[in-house]
């Protein structure tokens, strides 16, 4: 499978004069831990993820720990929220700094027609989360590890379909109708269902016909009972 295949080609990016401030912002809006860092010409010159972020704050303050409360509108004790606004002092004081200061510029980065196999062993060597994709310099797509996945998944269902498991419960069409469309179980149980609807219809037939000729009887003969 090539990474042209699993890629997302609406990148969000940052530019090299882009503050820490932008970095949070863009990240909380779209809902993304890390974006490719290009220049003016638009190529890829480094990356920056959240962990950055977390790692400039923790420079700031030595002992920065939030503590978070585990069940909605429960209380805060007064040490939690003296880091909290910790960590806000931290963040107004690096907010203006650019993303330049802490990207890394040693980016790890394949081309669309490279396979995603290459990318797996990477990902877990150098602990990244996310490739961008590179084609003459420039970011045309990006990939992450739920990428890989939700690609391996597909795979896994267009396995399925082509054993003729459609629902995914390990039994294909040919045993639910049979392969000639009716040796199957699913078939036997339907002709069964036929030929016993059929042997009714003829009892009910049938005693129809004699109550039907026990009234000319009677008729014929009064002393008939």
């Amino acid at each position: 499978m090539q990474v042209r295949e699993i890629m997302t080609t609406k990148v969000i990016t940052l530019r090299i004069d882009s503050t820490i401030r932008d970095a949070v912002e863009i990240f909380g809006k779209n809902k993304i831990g890390g974006a490719p860092i290009i220049n003016e010409n638009g190529e890829l010159v480094g990356m920056i993820t959240d962990s950055d972020i977390f790692k400039l704050l923790r420079t700031k303050y030595k002992e920065f720990n939030i503590v978070f409360p585990t069940i909605q509108g429960a209380p805060i004790d007064y040490k939690g929220i003296n880091r909290y606004h910790e960590v806000l002092k931290a963040f107004a004081e690096v907010a203006n700094t650019t993303v330049a200061l802490i990207m890394r510029h040693e980016v790890v980065s394949m081309a669309p027609d490279d396979l995603v196999e290459e990318a797996i062993p990477m990902m877990v060597d150098k602990r990244i989360n996310r490739i961008p994709v590179i084609l003459r310099s420039k970011v045309v797509g990006i990939f992450s590890r739920g990428d890989i996945i939700r690609a391996l998944l597909l795979q896994i269902l267009k396995e399925k379909v082509e054993a003729g498991d459609v629902n995914g419960f390990g039994k294909s069409r040919e045993s639910a109708v049979g392969k000639d469309g009716g040796s199957g179980t699913g078939a036997s149980l339907s002709q069964k269902t036929d030929v016993g609807k059929k042997q009714t219809e003829k009892e009910k037939g049938k005693d129809s016909s004699a109550m039907h000729q026990k009234e000319k009887d009677k008729a014929k003969d009064p002393s008939y009972s």
